[in-house]
């Protein structure tokens, strides 16, 4: 945090007024880029054919991302948890949860994506699997996190069933 407040001249503790702690600071810079990088990649999803080739695609990217800052991953997603587990009123929708929501709703309409679950519940969901690949990945040895992506991913698309449970 010091060498942050000299590098943009300001004080520690002005700093702090802004941000409760490091974790936070990098959180809200990682939100900041998906931000601004969002409306380019989602142009680029939306020239592919269907939701299967654009959430490979997107976690392609999310991949290359996410091997670039690996060291400062730990730190916002333990602000994040952090977050989801302070009680209280439910946490807002992240930016990359309503991403996901776009995408799967786009596909329920298309009718590539089941309908049986409401577009929140699935986009939460991959959400949540995104996470536990995430984290697997940063406990492993491997530089990249593509393959844990891929294979979280294939789950999500395609269940771990093989026919339908009765109710």
């Amino acid at each position: 945090m010091e060498e942050v407040a000299q590098s943009v001249d300001i004080s520690r503790a002005t700093l702090y007024n802004h941000f409760a702690s490091k974790e936070a600071l990098v959180a809200h810079f990682i939100g900041v880029e998906f931000e601004r990088g969002w409306p380019a990649l989602e142009s680029r999803l939306q020239e592919l054919p269907d939701v299967e080739s654009q959430l490979f695609r997107m976690f392609g990217e999310f991949a290359s991302w996410a091997q670039k800052r690996r060291a400062y991953l730990p730190l916002a997603l333990k602000h994040s948890l952090s977050a989801h587990s302070a009680g209280g009123e439910t946490p807002k929708r992240s930016k990359l949860g309503l991403a996901f929501e776009s995408i799967l709703r786009q596909g329920q309409l298309r009718g590539e994506v089941s309908s049986e679950w409401p577009c929140d519940t699935l986009s939460r969901a991959l959400e949540y699997q995104y996470l536990a690949a995430t984290l697997q990945w940063l406990q492993s040895s491997v530089a990249s996190p593509k393959e844990e992506f891929d294979q979280m991913l294939r789950l999500f698309l395609n269940g771990a069933r093989t026919g339908r449970v009765s109710e």
